[in-house]
């Protein structure tokens, strides 16, 4: 449209022009005045271009000679003619000349519109190197005081552990504080390799079928001593119907496990948390929200970036290397889902949307009728339970006798290895971190005993790399579960177990 109206322009001006020149040249020029007519195409080509221009010269050229030159009829004398064509070539030349420096103009405007955005992009790209290297900067500063942190106690550990060497009690206690310390560098560590593997997009996702209540549950049941210590009332909401995703149990447990624990941390002692997870169409919603200390609006919109951390004070008190919310965006993100960071500003709470995919409903059927199968087929089997965590180890030692199966306990290593060669289950369930004796150290003691013959040893943790995988097979396990393991899974395995003997599903604990 601008296109057509600068060429109508172009030739409206040419009219307009020619008109003029026919008017003043003939009151002051009188035979000279056709000089006048070469400021008609270059007007009428600096206004619509070649074409206007074009115009402006041919009806120069015919109007040009009635007004201003001797002729009979439409002949001109043999000069004239000559002087009009030389005028017509000289018209054309300058529209063209005048057309080429239009588009010159327009090229150079061009660039300098090009180099402007270039600039605008270029400044804005160095503001976010500059604000990527700060936080980088703020996250080494971190990274190191919190490696710092567990290996201060560590080495006042070792350092009197020999003038304590013949107290029992108190090398109990500097041992379980060396437990605690590497268990803390150990989560460090795992935050990074995830981060490393995630931004390269190396992370491997075991995906199945779960229910949105069990992923709930065992984030639930992370961050509940930490919710007893604090003294908070943490409420939780789920649908009354089962609530199916697709998804690795571990890796979305470690979603939520990460933004309650963040919640619980930063809220104020004896705060309230609360967890809501609802259907909404397609879509499993789950929204924790809590009353701590909120979020400032600047970070809502970096709040899930590497290196960023709404904590930037000295003391720090909170701790953490501010990882955790860049894992539960990229991870929700892999499972096709969003994450979202809402809060009304300081000292107003906040409030994190994760939004998952729902599985198809149509098999819902189809897996009742699994489990209930699976649940009258199993043979009754001899099966020792072994975590520290006492309810993990209670909750799965109901779920077997509820399918007829022969339980028993034990919440450490030492205890589960003689409980074993005494009465010589088919299966032992073993945690992997343990305090004292890991799970890997328990499973080589037990294999080492020829009396176990046949024993299958599962591995049930939440390390679910396949790192960890392979070193449970490389310690002698069987097979390898993440926490929390669903119980058509659990019941799955105990059907490739074989019956060694008969059993009363009586069950004890030790």
């Amino acid at each position: 449209m601008n296109q057509i109206w600068s060429r109508s322009q172009g030739h409206l001006i040419a009219l307009l022009a020619t008109t003029l020149v026919v008017v003043v040249g003939g009151y002051s020029l009188g035979e000279h005045a056709m000089l006048l007519f070469f400021v008609v195409p270059v007007v009428a080509a600096w206004s619509g271009g070649l074409r206007a221009g074009l115009f402006g010269s041919a009806i120069s050229a015919v109007v040009g000679p009635y007004f201003f030159m001797d002729h009979t009829g439409l002949v001109l004398a043999k000069d004239n003619q000559m002087r009009i064509l030389t005028y017509l070539a000289v018209g054309v030349f300058m529209s063209w000349l005048v057309e080429s420096l239009h588009v010159a103009r327009r090229r150079l405007e061009d660039r300098q519109e090009r180099l402007e955005r270039e600039v605008t992009v270029r400044i804005a790209m160095e503001k976010a190197l500059q604000d990527a290297d700060r936080r980088k900067d703020e996250f080494l500063a971190t990274l190191s005081h919190e490696l710092r942190n567990p290996l201060t106690p560590l080495s006042y550990a070792l350092q009197i552990w020999s003038p304590v060497n013949d107290d029992r009690g108190e090398m109990q206690k500097l041992k379980a504080v060396m437990d605690r310390q590497v268990h803390q560098m150990t989560r460090l560590i795992d935050d990074l390799m995830d981060v490393s593997r995630i931004t390269r997009g190396k992370i491997h996702l075991q995906k199945q079928r779960v229910d949105l209540s069990t992923l709930i549950s065992g984030a639930v049941e992370a961050v509940g001593p930490l919710v007893q210590a604090r003294g908070h009332q943490l409420t939780v909401t789920v649908p009354s119907m089962p609530s199916f995703v697709n998804g690795d149990v571990a890796r979305l447990t470690q979603v939520f496990a990460n933004i309650l624990h963040n919640a619980v941390k930063y809220t104020g002692r004896n705060g309230a948390i609360g967890l809501v997870a609802a259907n909404q169409g397609e879509r499993a919603v789950v929204t924790i929200k809590d009353n701590g200390p909120g979020i400032p609006s600047n970070m809502l919109s970096i709040i899930f970036e590497v290196f960023s951390q709404v904590d930037q004070t000295l003391d720090r008190c909170h701790g953490g290397l501010g990882i955790g919310l860049m894992l539960v965006k990229r991870l929700v993100e892999v499972h096709g889902g969003s994450v979202e960071a809402r809060s009304d500003g300081l000292g107003k709470g906040s409030e994190f949307i994760v939004i998952l995919p729902l599985a198809d409903a149509e098999t819902d059927d189809q897996h009742d009728a699994v489990v209930t199968k699976l649940a009258t087929s199993i043979p009754c089997h001899r099966i020792l339970v072994v975590d520290d965590v006492q309810v993990s180890a209670e909750i799965l030692a109901s779920m077997l006798r509820s399918i007829g199966q022969e339980t028993s306990l034990a919440t450490d290593g030492l205890t589960a290895i003689e409980w074993a060669r005494e009465n010589k289950p088919d299966v032992v369930f073993l945690d992997i971190a343990m305090p004292g004796m890991d799970g890997y150290e328990v499973a080589r003691r037990l294999r080492a005993c020829s009396e176990l013959k046949g024993l299958r040893l599962v591995a049930l943790t939440g390390y679910g790399q396949e790192e960890d995988r392979r070193k449970a097979y490389e310690a002698g396990l069987d097979h390898h579960m993440t926490k929390p393991a669903s119980f058509e899974a659990v019941q799955e395995f105990l059907l490739t177990v074989p019956v060694r003997r008969e059993h009363g599903a009586t069950g004890h604990r030790t």
